[in-house]
């Protein structure tokens, strides 16, 4: 909180959930000038120019006639200024897939400090699923539970991260959110650490992990077990998330949320416990 705000002079800025203000978009403009006007001078591909090959990219997205450099930029700027919100978060993703495909530059960080110092419900999260690797847009914006989401999502071991980036790009998904199978994925995310613990059991579950662990001199506090245990068994008690029922689920953004933050606490939680006393069984 800046010092007007403090003070009282002002008022502090509301979180922007539907919306960009102008500042915000300012900022944004601000940043892709520099950004384009950067890769002029980047030599990644000695023989191209990454910003012309970009905004083409960009204006034949949109099925926009290409105009040249500077009219295609000026209308991918134009969008910034004057389209809805979502519009400017699809053209970043766009920029970021593209920067990624081709290898060149793209200052994700930049545009997360934008959003959180305009107070903006969004940061853009970094997804891998198999080989391909992206960002996206998510709501989830407090910086705890940012960290522990992305910890959980690359902890190296393959299913527990897919399950985990399956988990957001269903929960981050505008159009169509996901939350039931966001849950069931996050939960998921929790079996595949204890399969991944415990060999040769497809059915390994918290119970017998943490007895694994009580074995190598482990203790968890018998209330913690209690509590990762209650949460993990939400899902099989909530309607259609489980085993795909056919009906439409009641589970609500918030609770979705907390479900992906808490089953990303436990992955992190146990996985610190075993990588510092138990390696997994070959």
């Amino acid at each position: 909180m800046i010092f007007s705000e403090r003070e009282g002079f002002v008022s502090p800025k509301l979180l922007q959930r539907d919306e960009l203000d102008e500042a915000t978009r300012n900022r944004i403009l601000n940043y892709l000038n520099r950004y384009f006007d950067a890769l002029k001078n980047i030599d990644y591909h000695e023989d191209e120019d990454n910003s012309s090959n970009l905004l083409y990219f960009l204006v034949d997205k949109r099925g926009q006639l290409n105009q040249g450099d500077h009219r295609n930029r000026s209308h991918i700027l134009q969008i910034v200024k004057d389209e809805e919100w979502y519009k400017i978060f699809d053209l970043l993703e766009d920029i970021i897939a593209y920067a990624l495909r081709h290898e060149i530059p793209f200052y994700n960080e930049h545009i997360n400090e934008i959003l959180e110092e305009e107070k903006v419900a969004y940061r853009l999260f970094p997804i891998t699923l198999g080989e391909e690797k992206s960002f996206i847009f998510t709501s989830i914006v407090n910086d705890a539970e940012y960290s522990e989401v992305k910890r959980a999502a690359n902890t190296n071991i393959p299913a527990v991260d897919e399950n985990i980036n399956k988990a957001i790009l269903l929960f981050s998904d505008r159009k169509n959110p996901d939350y039931a199978n966001a849950v069931k994925e996050s939960v998921s995310a929790v079996e595949s650490l204890c399969k991944n613990l415990i060999k040769n059991d497809d059915k390994a579950s918290l119970s017998e992990l943490f007895k694994k662990l009580s074995i190598k001199n482990i203790r968890v506090h018998p209330s913690l077990q209690s509590a990762c245990k209650k949460l993990y068994g939400y899902a099989s008690d909530s309607d259609n998330v489980r085993h795909g029922g056919s009906k439409p689920s009641d589970i609500t953004e918030e609770e979705a949320l907390f479900m992906i933050v808490t089953c990303s606490a436990i992955v992190n939680y146990i996985k610190s416990l075993c990588d510092a006393v138990v390696k997994p069984e070959e």
